[in-house]
């Protein structure tokens, strides 16, 4: 039978095939078959092999490590800390190791870059990050970066109050007050509020620091142009030397030819540089509140950024400014926004007392005059403490009644509710538990 007369066959998957064809795989086939499964035989071995190697390896620097630590031998620890971080890269226990190694022999830069690798899954990040932050704020002095690792460290464990407590202490130094009130708020909500928490809810226009201008020197030294501490080393100044004082004027340098004080000149000059600082605008503005110069405050609104417009200080300027055309009705809205912001703003709700007397709509008059009255005596009271964390328990209790008058009443039920808490053996507990500090208050 010739070539062409061959019956096709049909295979298992209906296609034809030649009768003469072979049915099993030919014998090339079958043998890079076993071939691969060999191969894959002693790949799997080698992974075992390794894996087992590696444990070995990983077990003797973990070994060294311990004994080195235990002897203080801190030569001896960093480089088994760094040779075990080859063999697990980001692994927290040598990471601390290697930390701590470095931080004994005044390596801090290499301290701070080993603590900020830990793993965000390992429990002891969020302190290990704490200690970072301290290293940050202090020796190497770069703040930015360690408020960024106190966020982290809220960020993993949202009850991790010493790391709020710093957090805080940051955003007010630096006049960041939106920042501030939030922090703030997010802490009680967490049961991680202080009694200085409390403060800084209702202080959000002037709280202030005795060493507030010294604290932003120094970290002005980091990063001379930043904007962040220019402006608030300037405010900080201005405040707390009373440059500004109507009794007792002072000088802080050159007057220029024209008279204009120093610190005028710092301030006019930051207000062209940083046309978008709420705090250098709100500054200008408030003085010229204070001078009834309507076209000086007509001219900074109309220059505000957007971000002012979640800025009760700003709606109050704008209020003055209706009330001095005599637009009353203007007038009020801008105040009762401005409240809606900032319900503890005493000066606001001083303002919009004296606008309704004027509609002779006399009903909120009475109490609007009171509770100003008790936030404007709560302003002096809490200024003249010697530090912010430790806020007599008198004053805790003012603080509490005047959040209900101001209709805040998270603050108030909470803060009823944690002064009985906060008693001289607790506060001794508190300092034992915080350690280091970040950047602490000298109260004004």
């Amino acid at each position: 039978m010739g070539s062409d007369d061959v019956s096709p066959r049909i295979d298992r998957w209906g296609e034809p095939v030649l009768q003469d064809a072979p049915i099993h795989p030919p014998r090339m086939l079958r043998v890079r078959v076993w071939w691969i499964l060999a191969v894959a035989l002693v790949a799997i071995g080698s992974v075992a092999a390794s894996s087992a190697l590696k444990r070995k390896v990983v077990a003797s620097f973990a070994e060294t490590c311990r004994q080195a630590h235990e002897a203080r031998d801190w030569p001896a620890l960093e480089p088994a800390a760094q040779r075990w971080l080859a063999w697990e890269p980001g692994k927290a226990e040598p990471l601390l190791y290697l930390a701590e190694a470095t931080f004994e022999t005044a390596q801090y830069d290499r301290a701070a870059e080993a603590l900020g690798q830990m793993p965000d899954g390992d429990p002891r990040t969020p302190k290990a990050l704490l200690e970072r932050s301290s290293l940050l704020f202090d020796v190497l002095n770069r703040p930015i970066e360690a408020a960024q690792t106190l966020e982290r460290a809220i960020r993993l464990d949202p009850r991790h109050v010493e790391a709020r407590r710093r957090l805080v202490f940051f955003y007010a130094f630096t006049l960041q007050r939106r920042k501030m009130v939030e922090a703030a708020y997010d802490a009680i909500q967490y049961d991680c509020d202080l009694p200085e928490t409390y403060v800084y809810v209702i202080s959000r226009d002037w709280m202030s620091f005795a060493n507030g201008y010294d604290q932003n020197t120094k970290w002005m030294q980091s990063n001379p142009q930043e904007e962040l501490f220019l402006v608030a080393r300037a405010i900080y100044r201005i405040t707390a030397r009373g440059l500004d004082s109507v009794d007792d004027p002072r000088e802080d340098g050159p007057r220029a030819p024209d008279g204009t004080p120093y610190h005028r000149q710092v301030a006019a000059e930051y207000l062209e540089r940083f046309p978008q600082n709420l705090e250098i605008l709100a500054y200008h503005l408030e003085r010229g509140v204070t001078a009834g110069d309507i076209d000086q405050v007509e001219r900074l609104l109309a220059r505000a950024p957007k971000a002012s417009a979640d800025d009760n200080r700003f709606w109050r300027c704008r209020g003055w400014l209706h009330a001095a055309r005599d637009r009353l009705e203007e007038a009020e809205a801008c105040y009762r926004k401005a409240l809606e912001i900032n319900r503890y703003d005493w000066l606001t709700r001083h303002q919009l007392a004296g606008v309704l007397r004027r509609l002779k709509r006399f009903d909120e008059v009475q109490t609007l005059e009171r509770v100003s009255k008790e936030g404007k005596d709560l302003r002096r009271d809490i200024l003249q403490l010697e530090n912010v964390a430790k806020v007599p328990a008198e004053i805790l209790a003012r603080m509490a009644q005047h959040a209900a008058n101001c209709g805040d009443l998270l603050v108030a039920d909470k803060l009823a509710q944690r002064i009985a808490q906060w008693s001289p053996v607790w506060a001794a507990e508190r300092a034992k538990a915080q350690g280091k500090p970040g950047p602490e208050s000298g109260g004004r």
